[in-house]
Protein backbone atom coordinates (compact mmCIF):
# COMPACT_ATOMS: atom_id res chain seq x y z
CA UNK A 1 0.00 0.00 0.00
CA UNK A 2 2.68 2.42 0.96
CA UNK A 3 4.61 1.97 -2.67
CA UNK A 4 0.64 2.38 -4.11
CA UNK A 5 1.00 5.99 -3.01
CA UNK A 6 4.26 6.54 -3.64
CA UNK A 7 3.41 5.98 -7.46
CA UNK A 8 0.76 7.72 -7.11
CA UNK A 9 2.15 10.49 -6.05
CA UNK A 10 4.88 10.47 -8.74
CA UNK A 11 2.49 10.40 -11.40
CA UNK A 12 0.64 12.88 -10.22
CA UNK A 13 3.66 15.24 -9.70
CA UNK A 14 5.06 14.29 -13.72
CA UNK A 15 2.64 16.38 -15.15
CA UNK A 16 3.67 19.54 -13.27
CA UNK A 17 7.23 19.18 -14.71
CA UNK A 18 5.96 18.44 -18.20
CA UNK A 19 3.70 21.36 -18.36
CA UNK A 20 6.41 23.96 -16.90
CA UNK A 21 8.40 23.39 -19.74
CA UNK A 22 4.81 24.13 -23.00
CA UNK A 23 6.09 27.68 -23.41
CA UNK A 24 9.56 27.07 -23.33
CA UNK A 25 9.91 28.07 -26.93
CA UNK A 26 10.47 31.18 -29.40
CA UNK A 27 7.83 32.98 -30.71
CA UNK A 28 6.43 32.74 -34.11
CA UNK A 29 4.11 34.74 -36.11
CA UNK A 30 3.80 38.42 -37.07
CA UNK A 31 2.08 41.70 -35.99
CA UNK A 32 1.22 44.54 -37.44
CA UNK A 33 0.18 48.12 -34.75
CA UNK A 34 -1.65 50.73 -36.06
CA UNK A 35 -3.12 54.31 -34.95
CA UNK A 36 -3.00 55.42 -31.48
CA UNK A 37 -1.97 52.75 -31.37
CA UNK A 38 -3.71 49.34 -31.52
CA UNK A 39 -3.12 45.87 -33.14
CA UNK A 40 -4.61 45.33 -37.07
CA UNK A 41 -3.44 42.00 -37.96
CA UNK A 42 -1.37 39.30 -36.22
CA UNK A 43 -0.56 35.70 -36.69
CA UNK A 44 1.07 33.05 -34.71
CA UNK A 45 1.48 33.61 -31.02
CA UNK A 46 0.29 37.14 -31.34
CA UNK A 47 -3.11 36.11 -32.07
CA UNK A 48 -3.28 33.68 -29.44
CA UNK A 49 -2.86 36.52 -27.23
CA UNK A 50 -3.16 39.96 -28.56
CA UNK A 51 -6.47 39.82 -30.45
CA UNK A 52 -6.89 42.24 -33.46
CA UNK A 53 -8.14 45.84 -31.51
CA UNK A 54 -6.01 44.97 -28.81
CA UNK A 55 -4.76 48.79 -27.08
CA UNK A 56 -0.80 48.69 -28.01
CA UNK A 57 1.56 50.61 -25.53
CA UNK A 58 4.21 52.49 -27.51
CA UNK A 59 6.56 55.11 -27.24
CA UNK A 60 8.85 56.59 -30.47
CA UNK A 61 6.14 55.68 -33.31
CA UNK A 62 7.55 57.82 -36.11
CA UNK A 63 10.28 58.15 -37.99
CA UNK A 64 12.09 61.44 -37.05
CA UNK A 65 12.55 60.15 -33.50
CA UNK A 66 13.59 56.54 -34.54
CA UNK A 67 16.20 58.22 -36.47
CA UNK A 68 17.85 59.87 -33.92
CA UNK A 69 16.98 57.30 -31.16
CA UNK A 70 16.83 53.65 -32.21
CA UNK A 71 15.25 52.66 -29.05
CA UNK A 72 11.67 52.09 -28.32
CA UNK A 73 9.62 49.69 -27.80
CA UNK A 74 5.46 48.33 -27.37
CA UNK A 75 3.64 46.38 -25.20
CA UNK A 76 0.73 44.32 -25.69
CA UNK A 77 -1.11 41.75 -23.40
CA UNK A 78 2.14 40.71 -21.71
CA UNK A 79 4.30 40.78 -25.29
CA UNK A 80 6.89 43.37 -24.91
CA UNK A 81 9.50 44.33 -27.86
CA UNK A 82 12.69 46.19 -28.00
CA UNK A 83 14.18 47.72 -31.00
CA UNK A 84 17.86 46.55 -30.54
CA UNK A 85 18.79 48.59 -34.12
CA UNK A 86 17.70 50.62 -37.05
CA UNK A 87 19.34 48.83 -40.07
CA UNK A 88 17.91 51.32 -42.89
CA UNK A 89 15.45 54.42 -43.48
CA UNK A 90 14.24 56.08 -46.82
CA UNK A 91 11.75 58.91 -47.24
CA UNK A 92 9.83 57.56 -50.16
CA UNK A 93 8.04 61.18 -51.39
CA UNK A 94 7.26 64.36 -49.58
CA UNK A 95 4.79 62.75 -47.23
CA UNK A 96 5.79 58.80 -46.44
CA UNK A 97 8.85 57.40 -45.40
CA UNK A 98 10.29 54.04 -44.08
CA UNK A 99 12.23 52.48 -41.25
CA UNK A 100 13.37 49.06 -41.34
CA UNK A 101 15.65 47.14 -38.17
CA UNK A 102 15.82 44.91 -35.64
CA UNK A 103 14.45 43.58 -32.26
CA UNK A 104 13.54 41.43 -29.39
CA UNK A 105 10.20 40.20 -28.27
CA UNK A 106 9.45 38.31 -25.25
CA UNK A 107 6.82 37.68 -22.87
CA UNK A 108 3.25 34.99 -21.91
CA UNK A 109 6.54 32.17 -21.19
CA UNK A 110 8.20 32.10 -24.47
CA UNK A 111 12.01 32.66 -24.66
CA UNK A 112 13.12 36.28 -25.91
CA UNK A 113 12.93 35.93 -30.10
CA UNK A 114 14.93 38.16 -32.40
CA UNK A 115 12.80 39.71 -35.32
CA UNK A 116 12.49 42.42 -38.26
CA UNK A 117 10.42 45.71 -37.91
CA UNK A 118 9.75 47.97 -40.23
CA UNK A 119 7.96 51.30 -39.90
CA UNK A 120 5.84 53.34 -42.53
CA UNK A 121 4.97 56.77 -41.92
CA UNK A 122 2.90 58.80 -43.66
CA UNK A 123 2.48 62.55 -42.87
CA UNK A 124 -0.89 63.76 -41.12
CA UNK A 125 -1.54 60.10 -40.97
CA UNK A 126 -0.91 56.78 -38.84
CA UNK A 127 1.90 55.27 -38.51
CA UNK A 128 2.14 51.41 -39.46
CA UNK A 129 4.52 49.33 -37.23
CA UNK A 130 5.17 45.42 -38.12
CA UNK A 131 6.87 43.20 -36.59
CA UNK A 132 7.85 39.52 -37.98
CA UNK A 133 9.54 37.19 -35.22
CA UNK A 134 12.32 35.24 -36.61
CA UNK A 135 12.71 31.94 -34.64
CA UNK A 136 16.30 30.64 -33.79
CA UNK A 137 18.24 28.44 -35.93
CA UNK A 138 17.49 24.65 -35.46
CA UNK A 139 21.27 25.12 -32.54
CA UNK A 140 19.47 26.98 -30.45
CA UNK A 141 18.23 24.61 -27.58
CA UNK A 142 15.72 24.54 -25.34
CA UNK A 143 16.84 23.85 -21.76
CA UNK A 144 14.67 20.97 -19.92
CA UNK A 145 12.98 21.74 -17.10
CA UNK A 146 13.15 18.71 -15.81
CA UNK A 147 10.50 17.24 -17.62
CA UNK A 148 12.69 14.27 -18.74
CA UNK A 149 14.44 13.55 -15.26
CA UNK A 150 10.65 13.42 -14.07
CA UNK A 151 9.68 10.65 -16.98
CA UNK A 152 12.80 9.27 -15.92
CA UNK A 153 11.59 8.81 -12.46
CA UNK A 154 8.14 7.84 -12.82
CA UNK A 155 9.76 4.57 -15.19
CA UNK A 156 12.02 3.66 -12.97
CA UNK A 157 9.02 3.91 -9.89
CA UNK A 158 6.61 2.07 -11.99
CA UNK A 159 9.43 -1.14 -12.57
CA UNK A 160 10.68 -1.04 -8.67
CA UNK A 161 6.17 -1.02 -8.03
CA UNK A 162 6.02 -3.61 -10.55
CA UNK A 163 9.03 -6.17 -8.96
CA UNK A 164 7.88 -5.53 -5.27
CA UNK A 165 4.33 -6.33 -6.58
CA UNK A 166 5.81 -10.08 -8.22
CA UNK A 167 8.04 -10.57 -5.13
CA UNK A 168 5.14 -10.50 -3.15
CA UNK A 169 2.69 -12.51 -5.04
CA UNK A 170 5.16 -15.17 -5.16
CA UNK A 171 5.86 -15.41 -1.53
Amino acid sequence: MKILKCLLAVVLTCPVLVVRSAFAVPITGDITIVGDPWVKSDTGDFAKFAPVKSVVTATQNNLQTIETNPSFFWTVNGFTFNSTSVTSTSITSSTSSTATGTGITSGNGFVPTAGNWTLTTVKNKSSVLNFTAVPPTAQAVVPDSGSTFGLLFLSLAALFGLSNLRSSRLA
